[in-house]
């Protein structure tokens, strides 16, 4: 018998890259639907992990703030630290932040769409992105805060420690920038309970670095930029390990079960052959045409790809470089169109919240006081809103890069259900508990 020969897109088909195949014409899949009580689930499941593992982050810095009560001049040392951590936060943290929203959209459509390789394009960029704003724009501010400080400050003394400060957590908004990545990575794939399992954990263990550093070796506000910076460089490492060895293992095998039932594969079909000398087009299991070629040799012969690419391709959703950033910058145009406006409303964000309690230090002991509490409610209500938002995202995402139309908007109401009733019931517990 003689074997087809079937010839497909040669420069992808050289480079392996399925994942950016421009379709003439997308079919939207207007028959697939998901039951709403089942979405409203999902969506509630998503949120819990994600908003309890914002709301730990938070606890780090409060961890610290106790510690440092307990010190010799704490007064002193906890002004320094709020006015350090005010710059660290809205010029390090919230930056960042932005830069993985991107990732929380992008990357859910491109796994929706089962687009591995694009994933990983995305991620790559955003790490780079990252690592360039903190080398080039955070680290020059952060050597350089004493003289911003004392702008707006007279008290050299007070601006002296929280330039120190600054610089001491040069290495720890570098390793945040990498966490967040990586949470948003784990988000867009569905998969949000690892996050708030390791971020659990870190609490737990900022907790005795806290101690060691800052009580036990007296280091202050070094020790403070120290505890933050061991536990998440800790939490950073179990991320890394977690995704390379357990996750993406675990991932590649529910495609594989998947591709072998023929239910949900992205892996190019046998085509069989008819007729001698005609157009043979491959197929995905939704029925997409991908591409064309042309078959020779004897009917009812069976051309069959090679799907050991697209059984490795999972894998490739996580990688550290991508050459295609800068060989291909409609990837890295794409990224920012969305990047640039979450990056400048976070950093508005995170001034606003932070300015309060700044302002708010100079009327007196019981507004300051007033003000810290106002602004732990309302940060909890922030953490728990970012929830919603990046476990729809996800679902959305995911259902988009499917082209399922039904499903995205039954996520979309179920997302909007659970929120105004969210809004509702921390309105009615407010108004409750108002005088306690």
């Amino acid at each position: 018998m003689e074997k087809k020969e079937l010839v497909i897109d040669k420069e992808n088909e050289k480079n392996n890259n399925y994942d950016v195949i421009n379709y003439d014409e997308i079919e939207i899949d207007e028959h697939s639907t998901i039951d709403f009580y089942y979405s409203l689930k999902e969506v509630f499941l998503g949120v819990i992990p994600v908003s309890l593992s914002s709301i730990s982050i938070i606890l780090l810095e409060t961890v610290n703030i106790l510690f440092i009560r307990n010190l010799p001049n704490s007064t002193d040392i906890l002004n320094a630290f709020g006015l350090g951590i005010f710059l660290v936060n809205t010029l390090g943290v919230s930056p960042n932040k932005g830069f993985t929203e991107a990732i929380s959209t992008l990357c859910s459509q491109a796994n929706g769409g089962r687009k591995y390789r694009l994933l990983g394009i995305y991620v790559s960029i955003c790490r780079i992105i990252q690592a360039l704003y903190i080398l080039i724009l955070y680290t020059p501010i952060a050597v350089y805060s004493y003289e911003i400080f004392n702008l707006f400050i007279s008290n050299e003394k007070l601006c002296y420690q929280a330039s120190q400060f600054s610089n001491y957590m040069i290495p720890s908004v570098f390793l945040n920038s990498q966490t967040q990545l990586m949470n948003r990575y784990l988000q867009s794939m569905k998969n949000f309970n690892p996050e708030l399992y390791i971020s659990l954990f870190a609490l737990v263990i900022h907790v005795f670095f806290s101690w060691f550093y800052t009580s036990y070796l007296n280091l202050e506000l070094l020790g403070s930029a120290l505890s933050l910076t061991t536990t998440q460089l800790i939490q950073c490492i179990i991320l890394i390990i977690y995704i390379k060895f357990i996750f993406l293992k675990n991932e590649d095998e529910k495609i594989n079960h998947k591709d072998e039932n023929h239910t949900d594969s992205k892996s190019i079909e046998m085509v069989e052959s008819h007729s001698q000398d005609k157009d043979s087009i491959i197929k995905l299991d939704c029925g997409k045409e991908v591409g064309h070629g042309t078959e020779k040799g004897n009917s009812n012969d069976l051309i069959i790809y090679n799907q050991e690419n697209e059984k490795e391709s999972v894998f490739n959703s996580f990688i550290f470089y991508s050459e295609k950033v800068f060989t291909e910058p409609k990837y890295f145009f794409s990224f920012m169109v969305i990047c640039i406006p979450s990056f400048f409303l976070c950093i508005l964000l995170s001034i606003a919240f932070e300015s309060i309690v700044i302002i708010s230090s100079l009327l007196g002991e019981n507004e300051f006081a007033a003000s810290i509490c106002m602004f732990n409610i309302n940060m909890v209500v922030y953490m728990i809103s970012s929830g919603f938002s990046h476990s729809t995202c996800s679902f959305v995402g995911n259902s988009i890069g499917k082209y399922q139309l039904k499903v995205t908007k039954t996520y979309v109401k179920a997302s909007a259900i659970l929120s105004c009733f969210f809004g509702v019931a921390l309105t009615i517990i407010l108004f409750i508990f108002e005088s306690v």
